[in-house]
């Protein structure tokens, strides 16, 4: 069995969210907690400069406000970031065959030999298969990027199970 397919940044994208589900969340609660003391500060500034001056007052009400703003946003501007490095990423275009043995990636004139005992498990998420190898390195396998073979990416998960593959589910690492 034959794939002819593209890894795109997309791809590459979904894989860091898979193995990195909570990157957004734990930045966010990082970057939360710290803000709290610079809003504590903030709070006390604009308590003290509400009794000294009216205009001292608005100044600490203006980077309390700015403060809010950066903390509601930091989520979307961190998970822009991530994105923005996927996306200086260059598509690589990929033949994968599928034996007895085991895989066989040819990537930019490169070729690579994965025996089935050197697949660690493998990750079927939305529209694409996540294949881990002892290397810890990953074969992504977009379904909706393959040129030829499509109908061979159900049975290739059919024979990753068969070889005693664990799915996401089952796997340990």
């Amino acid at each position: 069995m034959i794939l002819q397919y593209r890894n795109t940044p997309a791809d590459s994208s979904a894989h860091f969210y898979l193995i990195n589900p909570k990157a957004v969340e734990t930045a966010t609660t990082d970057y939360q907690y710290n803000s709290i003391l610079w809003v504590i500060l903030v709070v006390v500034g604009m308590i003290w400069g509400s009794a000294v001056s009216l205009y001292l007052g608005f100044v600490y009400l203006t980077v309390l406000i700015y403060l809010v703003y950066q903390i509601s946003v930091y989520p979307r501007k961190y998970r822009d970031a991530i994105e923005q490095t996927f996306r200086a990423q260059h598509e690589k275009g990929i033949v994968l065959t599928v034996t007895d043995e085991g895989i066989t990636e040819l990537c930019d004139d490169i070729e690579s030999f994965v025996p089935w005992k050197a697949i660690v498990s493998y990750h079927h998420v939305d529209d694409r298969l996540f294949i881990l190898l002892k290397s810890d390195q990953w074969a992504i396998i977009p379904k909706s990027e393959i040129t030829e073979g499509a109908e061979y990416f159900d049975p290739l998960i059919e024979r990753l199970a068969e070889k005693g593959i664990p799915a996401k589910s089952q796997a340990k690492k």
